[in-house]
């Protein structure tokens, strides 16, 4: 019910606004009722013991006629409306209403009376929740002076006396409701001016706010919040404006990156498709080469004038043996790579990744040092994904050499048996922010022409597809070193 921060604004802010008014009201009100409580009852007792003071100098001076004129005088006082006099039957004998006088008071006011007569053996003051007036009945007992007339009887008579409002309780009753009725309006009236403030102010701004914020997860960037002013929601606002400018500057350089990256990979397709070419037809004319130094080292065995050319022969087939193996190799990676898994030897692997960059290494005036300290290392992967893995950490390797250096590869076991491979060289290293975001697509420092920035990334996909950890420590102009941890395998 209360789950928003409106709804509960609202509910606290009607319970401070009651507090805050209905208490002092209802103080204030319960304090003029005991001030009027108190008055009407001293006022009723005034009545009652003058009418009592009345009756025995009446009574004593045997003057009885005398009676009904004190109840007419008593009577004549605003605050009184009636005033009796009846008998334990209840027959009245003197009334400020002489047609009343002989009659029964249970019949011309039934229920005036809450009690029996005869229960009534001292004054009682009671308020009329009717009429909201204060009405009293007092026994009218008798004297040691009244025995003589009145022999051992102990109560002679009743005096009923009904007061009627003055115009202070009047006033004070009218006035108690239009104070209750103008504290309810001003209740409702601060609780409206809340509600309005609040939905102005807070509700308002929050909202678009939110609406903004449902707009950027969508994708939209354009919307704009008004921060002119210096509240809070205005600081909130220039805050989210930037924010927004700042994701559309990153989307629109990531999207003219991407494009930039997807254009290289196109020409790298095709670069990739016309070296594979390439290789084919290099292969087929080196095959004719390799074919006729044959044929001529037949001759040479049988030919004493072409047997000084053996050793130069042998060196040509040497090496056109070596350019048939790179452009096996090339033809081997032009190929889409699988996805099929089996058990392979990850030091023959390392071996023939080596063997493969062994010519750009020397070109780049790298020592290359090979540390397998494995006969052979089993485990369960795809020898095309592994082979691309260690090609892309020695080419960056090779990139942080740029005026040569050292190249260690290493196999070993950890502690834990684990597989163990790092690729390490003594480069110019990498900088702490860099560090962090290394294995992210297209993040890169390398020259626009040099690097597309997903060489570590699909590193760090290869190693989770083959269940592997890769790590990298780094200090600038001390080197680099990568460590990728496989699991448990076969390995001697």
């Amino acid at each position: 019910m209360f789950k928003t921060i409106k709804s509960k604004f609202i509910a606290l802010s009607v319970i401070v606004i009651i507090l805050s008014i209905g208490i002092p009201v209802g103080f204030l009100l319960n304090q003029l009722s005991e001030n009027f409580k108190d008055r009407s009852e001293i006022m009723v007792e005034s009545a009652i013991d003058l009418m009592i003071y009345g009756l025995n100098s009446s009574m004593m001076m045997g003057d009885q006629k005398n009676v009904q004129n004190i109840v007419e005088q008593i009577s004549k006082n605003k605050t009184i409306e009636h005033l009796r006099i009846f008998n334990k039957l209840g027959i009245i004998k003197y009334s400020t209403q002489k047609d009343e006088i002989g009659k029964n008071i249970e019949i011309i006011e039934p229920g005036h009376i809450e009690e029996q007569i005869y229960d009534i053996t001292e004054r009682k003051i009671f308020l009329d929740k009717k009429t909201n007036v204060y009405k009293a009945i007092e026994p009218i007992l008798v004297e040691t002076r009244c025995q003589s007339c009145h022999q051992e009887e102990k109560i002679i008579s009743y005096l009923d006396v009904d007061t009627d409002l003055t115009k202070a309780e009047i006033n004070f009753y009218t006035g108690s409701f239009h104070m209750i009725f103008l504290g309810l309006l001003l209740i409702f009236l601060l609780a409206l001016s809340f509600y309005l403030i609040f939905n102005k102010m807070i509700n308002n701004p929050l909202n678009k706010f939110t609406l903004a914020l449902e707009e950027v997860e969508r994708g939209n960037l354009n919307l704009k919040l008004p921060a002119d002013g210096k509240d809070e929601f205005s600081v909130l606002n220039y805050h989210y404006n930037r924010m927004t400018n700042e994701l559309k500057n990153s989307r629109e350089q990531i999207d003219e990156m991407h494009f930039d990256q997807l254009q290289r990979a196109d020409k790298m397709v095709t670069l990739g498709e016309l070296t594979a070419s390439m290789a084919h037809d290099i292969n087929n004319h080196s095959a004719i080469i390799m074919s006729r130094a044959d044929f001529l080292l037949y001759e040479a065995e049988n030919n004493k004038e072409l047997s000084a050319c053996i050793e130069d022969l042998n060196v040509v087939n040497d090496q056109i043996e070596k350019i048939s193996k790179i452009t096996g190799n090339i033809l081997k990676h032009s190929k889409k790579l699988s996805q099929s898994f089996s058990e392979i030897d990850l030091v023959k692997l390392v071996e023939n990744s080596c063997y493969m960059v062994e010519p750009l290494i020397k070109k780049r005036k790298v020592k290359l040092i090979k540390e397998i300290k494995l006969s052979s290392a089993q485990i369960n992967g795809d020898p095309n994904q592994i082979e691309q893995m260690i090609l892309n950490l020695v080419s960056n390797a090779l990139d942080a050499l740029p005026n040569g250096g050292e190249l260690k590869i290493i196999l070993q076991l950890t502690e834990e048996n684990k597989i163990q491979l790092l690729v390490k060289d003594n480069g110019i290293g990498i900088d702490a922010d860099s560090l962090e975001k290394i294995f992210s697509p297209f993040y890169t420092n390398k020259e626009a022409d040099k690097g597309t920035g997903l060489g570590l990334y699909i590193v760090q996909n290869i190693c989770k597809n083959h269940n592997a950890e890769v790590k990298c420590e780094s200090k600038l102009n001390e080197g680099t070193t990568f460590i990728i941890t496989f699991g448990k395998g076969n390995n001697d």
